[in-house]
């Protein structure tokens, strides 16, 4: 990203819940906030997160995850 000039100055997450969970796997869904400049200007975007995650003799590891832009505010 820093070679198109986008810099991520601070995010923050909303709304995070387990949708899902059983005995070896779960679904979490998350809301986060990205505030970041594009060439300078400002951009707020919200994305929505969905990922799911599967329980190992070593704990918990993520194994796939899915991000749908939800706003992006120039």
């Amino acid at each position: 990203m820093r070679k198109d000039s986008i810099f991520i100055d601070s995010f923050r997450i909303e709304e995070p819940f387990i949708a899902k969970l059983h005995n070896n796997f779960a679904i979490t869904v998350f809301i986060c906030h990205t505030y970041k400049k594009d060439k300078g200007m400002p951009i707020q975007k919200r994305t929505k997160f969905y990922d799911v995650w599967i329980k190992r003799e070593s704990g918990w590891k993520a194994v796939s995850s899915q991000a749908t832009t939800v706003e992006e505010i120039k």
